[in-house]
């Protein structure tokens, strides 16, 4: 519960049945005996360890799914209709893994040893007081920058955050 999965774990189906106890792997093999179905042999065994033991740990194949819902669709109520019927984690939990700084970091292995790098970040708002509060934009910049010419560019892009959200009106 400490540690989020990373992306390469969520896609990796040997991370995904390595999470299983032997006894369930065993029963999802002779309920499920399809040849290629070890995908929805993880996803099943995940589901019914997330039914058993919510607060135990992160199923990665749900917690995948749901966030693809989420970028796809942004509906709530399909992830929280899912999170009922247990097929997927809670919304709130979907939110906190958007938003945690324990992701996966991009490009830190593009950097030779020995090379001085700095992280730089930057906010910007957009039509901040509106009348009806939409159409605000709110965006986050995070640039790792290193002396001199590395390769072709001097910058390289970490990461980079833009939101559109609806805030409330100023009175």
């Amino acid at each position: 519960m400490d540690l989020y999965p990373n992306a390469s774990d969520i896609a990796s189906l040997g991370e995904n049945k390595k999470i299983l106890p032997p006894v369930l792997q065993t029963f999802l093999d002779i309920l499920i005996t399809k040849s290629g179905s070890d995908l929805k042999k993880a996803a099943i065994g995940q589901a019914i360890m997330q039914a058993c033991r919510p607060r135990s740990f992160i199923c990665s194949i749900l917690l995948g799914i749901d966030v693809q819902v989420h970028r796809d669709f942004g509906s709530r109520l399909l992830i929280d209709e899912l999170y009922r019927l247990g097929f997927s984690v809670s919304y709130d939990e979907v939110q906190r893994y958007l938003q945690s700084s324990v992701m996966e970091e991009r490009n830190v292995d593009a950097i030779p040893a020995g090379h001085f790098s700095q992280r730089v970040a930057d906010t910007v708002d957009h039509n901040i007081v509106t009348i009806d509060g939409h159409n605000i934009f709110h965006g986050m910049d995070i640039i790792m920058c290193t002396p001199g010419e590395y390769g072709n560019a001097s910058l390289l892009l970490a990461e980079r955050i833009t939101t559109t959200e609806k805030l409330p009106t100023c009175q």
